[in-house]
C-alpha cells in the first residue's frame, strides 16, 4: 500500500524545489525534508513563507549566489589541518555572501518581517577571518609574496637564482658557441642544458642528461649551472 509520501509524490516535489537551491548543504536538507507534525509548526512556516514573499516583492531578491558546503573545511581547520587555496577561496566567497545578506536585511523594516529578521540575525560577521585570508590569498588564487616573512625571503632568493641562471646561461652560450649544434638552451630532467655537438662533448665540462636519437648532439648541463640549479 502506498504511503502518503508516495501518494502525494513528495520526492518529486522536493526534487523540483532542489533545482532552485544554490547551497550544497541545503540540497541535502531539502532531499530529506519530512512533513511537519504540528499545527503550530505549519503555521510558523507559512508565516515565514508569507514574510519572505512580501520581503522579495518590497526589496527585491536576496543576494544569494552559489554557496559551498564548508563543514568539511571547518573540521579540517579545527584539527589544525591545512586547507588549499581553493578551499580558502570558497570560505571567503561564503563570508562575502553572508555580508551581502546582512547588508540586505540591514535595510529591511524589522517590524514587518519579525520571523525572517530573527533568522537573519543568526548570520555572523566574519570580517577578521575574511581579512586574514585575503591578506594571504590573491584574487588570482595565488599566495602573496609577503604572506609571511619566510615566504618573502624564499621567493626573493628564487628570483635571484633564476636571474643568475639566465645570466650564466647566456654567458655559456657565447663561451661554447663553436661547439653547439643549436644556439639555444634546452631543458632535460628539469635542468638547463646546452645542445653540444657530440664530437665536442669533452670541451664542455658538466653533467650529460641526454643524447639525441641521431647521436650527433649531447645535452650537457655545464658545471657552473649544476650548483645554481640544485640550489634553486
Amino acid at each position: 500500500m502506498l504511503d502518503i509520501y508516495q501518494t502525494l509524490e513528495i520526492s518529486e516535489i522536493l526534487n523540483e524545489i532542489n533545482k532552485y537551491s544554490k547551497c550544497e548543504s541545503n540540497k541535502l536538507r531539502i532531499a530529506s525534508l519530512k512533513m511537519l507534525s504540528s499545527f503550530e509548526a505549519i503555521k510558523k512556516d507559512l508565516t515565514n513563507v508569507s514574510e519572505m514573499m512580501s520581503l522579495i516583492i518590497r526589496h527585491g531578491e536576496l543576494p544569494i549566489d552559489v554557496s559551498f558546503s564548508l563543514e568539511k573545511f571547518v573540521s579540517i581547520a579545527n584539527k589544525d589541518g591545512l586547507l588549499t587555496i581553493d578551499e580558502l577561496s570558497h570560505i571567503v566567497h561564503d563570508i562575502e555572501l553572508s555580508h551581502s545578506l546582512m547588508h540586505y536585511f540591514g535595510r529591511v523594516e524589522n517590524h514587518l518581517y519579525p520571523n525572517i529578521i530573527a533568522l537573519s540575525n543568526r548570520l555572523d560577521s566574519l570580517l577578521e577571518l575574511e581579512k586574514s585570508i585575503k591578506k594571504v590569498i590573491s584574487p588570482s588564487l595565488t599566495i602573496f609574496d609577503d604572506a609571511s616573512a619566510e615566504l618573502f625571503s624564499i621567493r626573493k632568493k628564487i628570483n635571484q637564482l633564476e636571474n643568475n641562471l639566465r645570466f650564466e646561461t647566456s654567458s655559456l652560450l657565447k663561451q661554447f658557441k663553436d661547439y653547439l649544434s643549436d644556439y639555444s638552451v634546452s631543458i632535460r630532467n628539469d635542468h638547463f642544458v646546452l645542445s653540444v655537438k657530440t664530437s665536442f662533448k669533452n670541451k664542455v665540462s658538466g653533467v650529460i642528461h641526454d643524447i639525441s636519437s641521431s647521436g650527433q648532439t649531447t645535452f650537457i648541463e655545464p658545471s657552473s649551472l649544476v650548483d645554481l640549479s640544485n640550489e634553486l
